[in-house]
């Protein structure tokens, strides 16, 4: 409601969070999760409507898949935010995930991607990032990857 009426975003949220004494995770959704409308407008005409036809080319942000299948795995609150997307409330982000839990959530994406043959998937990983090495490692143990 105060986004709405135009308020501050960033004063609005805290104003909230302590409002109802918001622990860590209640933060991280209301301030991952929660957009003006216009923003939520915006960000959901990006959005794919259906599934994309075959033989088209879907480039997957290997890292951001990773952290968030790495907290559904790990019990983490998985969410999808006012704009449609998905988010997680984990505070993984940017720190390395537990090596079982790197590899069920590389082993996730390799299954979707088996799943899907009918696409052309090309995987991005962003090499100043951290959690880089890990992450090549994990991906090298599927040959199909093409990082």
């Amino acid at each position: 409601m105060l986004l709405g009426k135009g308020y501050p975003d960033k004063r609005s949220l805290e104003l909230v969070a302590d409002r109802y004494q918001l622990d860590r995770t209640g933060r991280a959704v209301l301030f991952r999760g929660v957009f003006k409308q216009e923003v939520n407008m915006n960000r959901k005409a990006k959005l794919l409507q259906g599934l994309p036809e075959q033989g088209s080319v879907v480039k997957v942000d290997v890292l951001n898949q990773r952290y968030a299948l790495g907290s559904y795995f790990s019990g983490q609150l998985v969410f999808v935010a006012s704009d449609g997307f998905l988010r997680d409330a984990s505070g993984f982000h940017g720190a390395a995930l537990p090596g079982n839990i790197l590899e069920r959530a590389i082993t996730g994406l390799h299954a979707f991607f088996e799943s899907r043959r009918d696409l052309r998937i090309e995987v991005l990983l962003d090499v100043q990032a951290d959690a880089y090495s890990a992450v090549h490692q994990a991906l090298e143990g599927f040959s199909d990857f093409v990082v």
